[in-house]
């Protein structure tokens, strides 16, 4: 990451750059000291520490704080410090460079900012495993993860306590990845409410700079670093107990306002076990015109409970169905990756096909059902998760009705047949 001079550069951070190039050297030879006096003299901001006694004063300070090592007149690197420089460094021009590449200057407090996010993230899992487990139950990686991401937010501070490199390259990816889930959801509010288009350009330069960010070759490995969640820690049945509201017009299925809450609760659960889940949007076919042929009030009587009550009874126990509309429904499913989510959805419409219905609907309805897998590599927001199985939706009814199409499905191919 590039930035210029958030705070002071310090005599510290030349005399760290000059010993990372230097490996191994004698600090009595007056060459070290005129290098360091030279490139103090390069920061006007800084010249005043242009003096003979700041070499050693510098020397001190990180061999006190573990970057360097004294045998005799010999200083040595040591762990700590080429482990940091992986982290952090100072360029000779004054700007730095992060993970060992260097973005956009404006980068940095969007960065920051998403850092600060993420500490509170943190502190929120400590404050619950406080209440699950009792206090002084901090977990080593979470410790580790908060001092890392801290460390990061006072860059160009030298940590006090070094970690692992891995740990501060986690922080950063994490943090990045978090406010990239709000920001996406902030967008998608803003496209419907904001007017001003000047606050969506703002939102998106966010995201693109956070992009940038995970795009730095130095962060490739912890690119698939899950965020710690409680339930890493917690048995998840202690904490996943919860009251039902049903839609107000029929009282079965569950309240669409539901969905958001459950939604999240599920991405938590499946991720936490390395697992994906699914979403459904089932469409009743040509509902209009069944709509207009039997009347509503007996659509409304006949049909509709008896549809929803079927519905209800098949997700029991492996997901949960929510009512959007007459003729639009939701359907969360828990655990469950493509081939099963094909399987499940199918028996679904097998289900549907065969519901009794009284003699005033003399023909079973069909359904279009579209479907889209999430998995903890490819997490997107609740709004997309409809979005994309929405579409599948429709991709559905484009293939003739009456038959299930995952989002993944290419149009030019027919989904394989599921077989259990």
């Amino acid at each position: 990451m590039e930035y210029k001079q958030p705070r002071s550069v310090t005599r510290m951070h030349l005399m760290f750059q000059k010993a990372l190039e230097l490996e191994t050297f004698d600090d009595s030879l007056p060459t070290i000291a005129e290098a360091l006096l030279a490139q103090l003299k390069l920061h006007p901001t800084n010249s005043h520490l242009a003096k003979p006694t700041d070499v050693e004063n510098a020397l001190l300070d990180l061999v006190e704080d573990g970057y360097l090592t004294r045998v005799g007149n010999e200083v040595h690197l040591t762990t700590a410090a080429r482990d940091w420089a992986q982290v952090f460094q100072l360029l000779p021009d004054g700007l730095f460079k992060v993970f060992g590449s260097t973005v956009e200057e404006t980068a940095w407090p969007i960065f920051n900012g998403a850092l600060y996010a993420f500490i509170r993230e943190l502190s929120q899992i400590g404050d619950s495993l406080d209440y699950f487990l009792g206090q002084h139950t901090t977990p080593d990686r979470l410790r580790l993860l908060t001092r890392a991401t801290k460390a990061l937010t006072e860059l160009p501070k030298f940590p006090t306590h070094m970690v692992d490199p891995e740990m501060y390259q986690q922080a950063a990816v994490l943090a990045c990845r978090e406010q990239l889930l709000r920001l996406q959801e902030r967008k998608e509010k803003l496209v419907v409410r904001a007017r001003d288009r000047h606050v969506m350009r703002g939102n998106q330069l966010e995201i693109d700079h956070l992009k940038s960010i995970l795009a730095i070759p130095g962060l490739a490995s912890a690119l698939t670093t899950s965020k710690p969640r409680v339930t890493d820690f917690v048995n998840i049945g202690i904490i996943e107990e919860k009251s039902r509201v049903t839609d107000e017009k029929f009282g079965i299925l569950a309240a669409p306002t539901l969905f958001s809450s459950d939604y999240k609760a599920a991405a938590d659960g499946a991720f936490s076990r390395d697992r994906s889940f699914a979403v459904g949007f089932v469409d009743i076919d040509n509902f209009k015109v069944f709509n207009n042929t039997h009347l509503e009030t007996v659509v409304d009587q006949d049909m509709l409970p008896n549809f929803m009550r079927a519905l209800e009874a098949y997700c029991y126990g492996r997901g949960i169905a929510y009512r959007q509309g007459g003729d639009e429904y939701l359907i969360l499913l828990h655990n469950a990756d493509e081939d099963e989510a094909r399987i499940f959805f199918k028996g679904l419409q097998t289900h549907i096909a065969k519901i009794p219905y009284p003699d005033t609907i003399p023909s079973n309805p069909t359904v279009s059902i579209g479907v889209h897998v999430i998995d903890g590599a490819n997490e997107v927001t609740v709004f997309e998760a409809q979005k994309l199985a929405n579409q599948a939706k429709d991709a559905a009814k484009a293939s003739g009705r009456d038959c299930v199409r995952l989002f993944t499905d290419s149009p030019s191919n027919p989904p394989p047949e599921a077989t259990p």
